[in-house]
């Protein structure tokens, strides 16, 4: 619990109790969940347990009604553990609550997955990303060509607005968070081939789209599996865009639910299957990857943990923090 918290996050996990009024922005405008903190007299660390038991809780559901709930699980667990569930955590919540919008889409109620996805944007703005599984569920060559047309011209206009945020600046919420992504672009100076190259996720992600495109027609419901994965290869074009590739693990998880299914289970489970495990196994090592990461994994925080010991692993991040990087952003590292 708590471990390797990534530059950014550090102010939304490890800050000390005199800080309870600088989080009630993480929940905003729906502070409800603090609120009864609040009242409850729980500090920090009691506050984040109950939040990590709500999205396990809401992970479970979704798992338990897959017919693979172990694979499903897994996939989950494998993308989303150490950056949505123990790192970002607003967007991690969002994502969670989501989990019930993605199932009740995938068997047709719309209406429910538009109420859902509100609810969960209250949590984190970026969760109205999944405005778009509206556009992923088609079963066809057709649906999914068109698909990948409107995901690339999205993508490609959020890498433009980076480049050019001065004709984003009016725009109210975005304009702001666009402008300062860019300028934290400016500052990291990192060509856009450098930071693509360099990214192992890439060549993982455009692996695991051909190889289901490869299997597409064996059952109709991978061809969602294709199109989310395209998204999650597109948002790996730029750091910035990661957060948005999240949104779509969880149908990547619903589309090829079915399809596992009829690979086998345990020591009967095909060659594809297998594959498939594989790649997912794969991701899920990226925390060691990242000497940051590593390091980072290696102190941690308890549910009892007190001020004395959340300041002192503060010091410690930060020191991996100014190791491992020029730049930094978080308030108590400066």
């Amino acid at each position: 619990m708590f471990a390797g918290k990534k530059s950014a996050q550090i102010r939304e996990i490890l800050i000390s109790e005199s800080a309870w009024e600088e989080m009630t922005c993480l929940f905003a405008p729906s502070l409800i969940l603090m609120e009864v903190s609040n009242f409850l007299g729980l500090n920090f660390p009691q506050f984040s347990a109950c939040v990590t038991i709500l999205m396990y809780m809401s992970i479970y559901s979704f798992c338990n009604k897959m017919e693979n709930p172990n694979l499903a699980f897994f996939t989950l667990y494998s993308f989303l553990s150490f950056f949505m569930l123990t790192e970002q955590i607003r967007q991690g919540l969002a994502l969670c609550i989501l989990l019930f919008g993605v199932y009740a889409l995938y068997y047709g109620r719309t209406k429910r997955f538009i109420v859902i996805v509100l609810i969960s944007s209250l949590f984190h703005i970026s969760a109205v990303m999944a405005f778009l599984f509206l556009f992923i569920r088609g079963t066809s060559e057709k649906g999914l060509y068109k698909f990948t047309l409107a995901a690339s011209i999205f993508v490609v206009a959020l890498l433009y607005s980076l480049y050019h945020p001065e004709l984003f600046s009016s725009l109210p919420l975005i304009g702001p968070k666009v402008a300062a992504y860019a300028r934290l672009s400016e500052e990291k100076d990192v060509g856009f081939w450098s930071y693509v190259l360099g990214s192992r996720l890439v060549f993982i992600y455009l692996f695991l789209y051909i190889f289901l495109f490869s299997v597409r027609k064996s059952e109709r419901s991978i061809y969602s599996g294709v199109g989310a994965v395209f998204v999650l290869f597109l948002s790996r074009l730029s750091p910035y865009l990661v957060r948005v590739g999240y949104y779509f693990v969880p149908y990547l998880v619903i589309s090829v639910d079915r399809y596992m299914t009829t690979q086998g289970r345990g020591l009967y489970s095909k060659l594809n299957k297998l594959v498939y495990i594989s790649v997912i196994f794969m991701v899920a090592t990226i925390p060691a990857w990242n000497p940051v990461y590593w390091q980072g994994s290696k102190t941690f925080l308890t549910i009892n943990s007190d001020v004395s010991e959340i300041n002192k692993e503060i010091t410690r991040k930060c020191k991996i923090l100014h190791e491992n990087y020029d730049h930094i952003v978080i308030m108590q590292c400066l």
